[in-house]
């Protein structure tokens, strides 16, 4: 889950890199979803990878690389 705001010059490019990578992934507007931002901690600019049933299992205030997704999903079952 990728978390941004439209004025935010920063979470578009993070943003942008996201959707040119191999990842799946939701993005969330803090403006227009302010309660999911609160439930998993997350503000713009940042990125939460989840568990099948919610869990946050990391957050990154910036784009993660490759090695920070493939870690934190290893934990993750499937």
């Amino acid at each position: 889950m990728a978390f941004g705001h439209p004025l935010c010059t920063d979470c578009r490019t993070v943003l942008r890199d996201l959707e040119a990578g191999p990842e799946r992934f939701v993005s969330v507007e803090v403006r227009d979803r302010p309660d999911l931002a609160r439930k998993y901690g997350c503000e713009t600019n940042s990125v939460a990878l989840l568990s099948p049933d919610g869990e946050v299992v990391a957050r990154y205030l910036d784009k993660p690389s490759g090695t920070q997704i493939a870690e934190g999903i290893v934990g993750i079952p499937e």
